[in-house]
């Protein structure tokens, strides 16, 4: 179970101005990229953690880690 200081904002009305103008201006795949890495950031490189806050399995977040080049 993630810690209050562990989750993020559930939508995108909770975060601030600025972040929500940045997120509308990149593409799909650069979101992906960021939240992929800050997840990893969070959970100092733990892939089996990151990987079950992002809701993917341990096999698709390496997959996604090789296409990105994280």
């Amino acid at each position: 179970m993630l810690t209050t200081a562990e989750r993020e904002p559930d939508t995108l009305d909770a975060w601030p101005a600025e972040a929500v103008a940045r997120l509308q201006d990149m593409s799909l795949d650069q979101v992906e990229c960021l939240l992929i890495k800050r997840a990893m950031a969070r959970f100092d490189g733990n892939v089996s953690r990151a990987a079950k806050t992002l809701g993917l399995s341990r096999s698709a977040l390496y997959r996604r880690l090789q296409r990105y080049g994280i």
